[in-house]
């Protein structure tokens, strides 16, 4: 009878993990469909509308058990990273508009550390309206927008800490990269941006660096 039972078991869990991928699957093919609009169409109206419908998707998803862990591997046009002890992953992508503004966009998946279940928060910029924004600690809801292209995961004396390195479009005037440091609330996974852990320049939450769209300017770990 127990071995009955655990075949049983074992049946529905592998039942209910492949009935997960497809429908993860299913959800990757359309927001594949919705990125082509956002990044490929030339009217700002289109791109927009599949934006926001591409957003509310990818929050249904991230919901999804096991949604951590998928790949999303079409996804290739906006920016994807995991930390490398797995607490949290950031999608960020920028739209750019025909007015020639750059509109950044985020999406955090963070583990909960009192459920250990992963939270969704989506990240809202507000870099414009962010006073001293080097020295402002932010959070998901008035966020200093960029495109990520390296997460950082380090230690010392125990403590794990997550830097960000980021691009950020703006406009067709100046263009801006950022050193972000990344912390999270305890006993939760609410991001907090912006941390004094900078040499010398305690005062600085975040470093950003604004320059010509005619400079080449490298920022690397």
């Amino acid at each position: 009878m127990k071995k009955i039972i655990l075949v049983l078991l074992v049946t529905f869990f592998v039942t209910e993990l492949r009935s997960q991928n497809i429908m993860l699957q299913n959800a990757e093919q359309e927001l594949h469909s919705l990125m082509e609009v956002m990044f490929i169409s030339k009217d700002d109206n289109e791109r927009f509308n599949a934006n926001e419908k591409f957003i509310n998707i990818l929050d249904n998803v991230l919901e999804y058990p096991n949604s951590f862990d998928y790949p999303f591997k079409s996804l290739d046009k906006i920016s994807i990273l995991t930390s490398d002890d797995k607490r949290f992953k950031i999608f960020t992508w920028a739209i750019f508009s025909n007015e020639g503004v750059y509109d950044n966009f985020g999406m955090i998946q963070a583990r909960n550390e009192n459920t250990e279940e992963y939270e969704i928060y989506r990240l809202y910029d507000r870099s414009d309206d962010v006073f001293a924004p080097e020295e402002a600690k932010l959070t998901d809801t008035s966020w200093f927008g960029a495109v990520y292209f390296d997460l950082i995961t380090t230690k010392n004396e125990n403590i794990t800490y997550y830097t960000l390195l980021g691009w950020d479009g703006k406009d067709i005037y100046s263009k801006r990269k950022v050193i972000e440091p990344v912390t999270f609330k305890r006993n939760s996974g609410r991001p907090n941006f912006g941390a004094s852990v900078f040499f010398k320049e305690k005062q600085l939450k975040r470093m950003i660096f604004e320059y010509a769209p005619t400079t080449s300017f490298n920022l690397k770990w």
